[in-house]
């Protein structure tokens, strides 16, 4: 084991932390809409996404087979993807207006037929 290099122990601390704040595979699929998947399935697509779509890659791992991502790296992928973040609903409320006008306006038209 004398070709084993230690991590400092600040670095390890920060990576036991990323590891404990990361999230797997089923966090990942649920965020994709694929709940149903197979792990397999999981990790082929979750590979495809890093190699090919700037998903960000697993976090580094004492276990062989244990995938964690940082969440915040997870989060901000999927944002960058087109999915509005909760405080973009406001930016909604014109046109939510404007369907409102148009709906009350189809209201009335309907009034004189009987």
């Amino acid at each position: 084991m004398a070709n084993v290099a230690m991590l400092p122990a600040p670095r390890a601390q920060l990576l036991r932390a990323d590891l404990a704040a990361g999230v797997g595979l089923s966090y990942i699929a649920h965020r994709l809409g694929q709940n149903g998947r197979s792990d397999r399935w999981l990790r082929s697509r979750v590979d495809w996404l890093t190699q090919n779509a700037g998903f960000p890659a697993p976090l580094p791992s004492p276990k062989v087979n244990e995938r964690r991502y940082a969440k915040r790296a997870v989060d901000a992928w999927f944002e960058g993807q087109g999915g509005a973040p909760a405080s973009a609903a406001a930016d909604l409320s014109p046109w939510a207006a404007t369907l409102d006008a148009r709906a009350a306006g189809l209201d009335q038209l309907g009034e004189g037929v009987a």
